[in-house]
């Protein structure tokens, strides 16, 4: 056979396969095996691939959502990291959290606060989440120092929650009483969101 009549040949196939594709492109000819002639030309199950891909996408989809709603509350939990105590060293800020409150109260003129050492535990139903309680008590004052220790509390850049606060009649004075409460994130949530 010389090169004419191969190539003439090879076009004739061509032109078939051609022929064939197109004609099988917008029906789907299915055989008794179950696939179609441009499965068998391609040796790929096509819709199988096509559903796959689509179940990829769709999976991608939801995890791109996951992520980005995850960001979205990370950010905001780092906007309110200042209503929370963040503690990445070992135990836990409650001795720290016992001087600020000695130290503010004495700043304020209220020399002889006495501050509990802090009753620590983790909040119901929140692994990475600790409340530790302070209790404050002080029998020598005035009103003007009270306030401004109150205030003082109120302002500082850590968070401290006032649980009651009472201040009453004691024989000739008068006592101040108040449960104090921070917040805290353990050192395994820090890691979770990345940020300090």
């Amino acid at each position: 056979m010389d090169q004419a009549k191969r190539t003439k040949v090879m076009l004739v196939v061509v032109m078939l396969l051609v022929i064939i594709l197109l004609l099988s492109g917008g029906k789907k000819n299915k055989t008794s095996s179950g696939g179609g002639i441009l499965d068998k030309i391609t040796g790929v199950n096509i819709d199988k691939k096509v559903r796959e891909f689509n179940n990829a996408e769709m999976t991608r989809n939801r995890v791109l959502d996951e992520k980005n709603a995850y960001i979205e509350l990370s950010d905001e939990i780092s906007d309110e990291q200042a209503n929370f105590w963040v503690y990445t060293k070992a135990g836990s800020p409650r001795g720290e959290a016992q001087q600020k409150l000695n130290s503010l109260a004495k700043s304020m003129g209220i020399d002889d606060v006495r501050v509990s050492i802090g009753f620590e535990r983790t909040v119901p139903g929140c692994q990475y989440l600790k409340m530790i309680d302070f209790s404050v008590t002080s029998r020598n004052f005035n009103m003007k120092n009270i306030a401004l220790f109150m205030e003082a509390l109120d302002n500082t850049s850590q968070k401290f929650y006032w649980g009651d606060c009472k201040i009453y009649q004691s024989g000739k004075s008068f006592s101040f009483s108040a449960n104090v409460r921070i917040y805290v994130f353990n050192k395994k949530a820090v890691e979770l969101l990345g940020k300090n």
